[in-house]
């Protein structure tokens, strides 16, 4: 199975591309069960992602991964649309997240469903990556649209039920996939459980945490290391644009860093960052300075935490 991958300017795969290239490698070394599915139609389908979060990136290409499928990955929705437009070999489908830089995912979705990308994508399945559950938004993406969705933090089953429904697996198809994706599965990572690696699950479900990352304990370390890269700078321009009362900005950065948390397990990190979103216009100097520091503090002990599962 080959994944598409972009070259830096001199030549070297950049460090976002290596990422996903070794993740792909480390599935293409299942030869006995990948062989016994090189016949069927579910290889060949085509997947675009449409997400600008990493850690989201890494999690659904995991899952399709162990599913034999791959995807396509563009960051914002005018990219979205250049990509339908361009490519020679069509997609079945879109994953499509909701809220994205320059072009969100709902006028990502109307215009495509209005012929932007050509009649041959007006019908296409596209699903939605939303982090809101409510059901106002899951009657948002339907009327702008989208043919299903799946909220985040992803739940493997369900994303696994839509795919197969909308890229019309046939039971033998999905019968294969299922005890070839069982297989995989049956090896548990125990180096994880020691009692150094374990913290209070208030602050990291890891366990959860593991069953999102397919218990692929290589997959597990470098979701970690993207949040560990990437949160301490969306951190920052949070903290930033709660001081400034710079409402806009406090919803994106909130937004942003309640999802990258809560596909990592930490929960409460996601739960503070969500409050903030909800109640971005808090003039009360008191209590931003108190929601900053409780940030802060629940941003250093996950970090200690997720430093010292990487083995940091």
């Amino acid at each position: 199975m080959t994944s598409i991958r972009k070259l830096s300017s001199k030549g070297r795969l950049t460090a976002k591309e290596k990422v996903k290239t070794e993740q792909s490698a480390s599935i293409d070394e299942s030869s006995g069960d990948k062989v016994a599915l090189e016949k069927n139609t579910l290889l060949n389908r085509r997947i675009l992602l449409v997400e600008d979060n990493r850690i989201n990136q890494s999690i659904i290409l995991g899952v399709l991964g162990s599913l034999y499928l791959t995807a396509d990955i563009v960051e914002d929705g005018l990219a979205a649309l250049q990509r339908l437009k361009e490519s020679q070999a069509r997609y079945q489908l879109i994953l499509m997240d909701c809220f994205l830089p320059k072009l969100d995912g709902f006028q990502t979705t109307k215009l495509i469903r209005q012929g932007e990308v050509g009649q041959h994508y007006q019908a296409i399945p596209i699903i939605a990556i939303t982090a809101n559950v409510m059901q106002s938004d899951k009657e948002k993406c339907l009327a702008f649209g989208m043919n299903d969705f799946v909220s985040k933090p992803i739940k493997i089953k369900r994303l696994e039920k839509i795919i197969y429904r909308w890229l019309e697996v046939d039971e033998l198809t999905l019968s294969q996939v299922k005890r070839t994706v069982t297989s995989l599965n049956n090896t548990i990572v125990n180096s994880t459980d020691t009692q150094e690696n374990k913290t209070p699950s208030e602050l990291w479900c890891q366990a959860e945490f593991m069953l999102a990352a397919r218990n692929d304990i290589q997959l597990a370390k470098k979701l970690v290391l993207l949040f560990i890269d990437d949160a301490p700078a969306l951190l920052n321009q949070l903290k930033v644009s709660l001081a400034d009362s710079k409402v806009d900005e406090i919803v994106s950065y909130a937004h942003k860093l309640k999802g990258s948390a809560r596909n990592l397990g930490a929960f409460k990190l996601g739960q503070i960052c969500q409050k903030i979103e909800n109640n971005p216009r808090c003039e009360d100097k008191e209590e931003v300075s108190l929601q900053i520091k409780t940030l802060s503090k629940e941003f250093d002990l996950l970090m200690k935490a997720l430093q010292r599962f990487n083995g940091n």
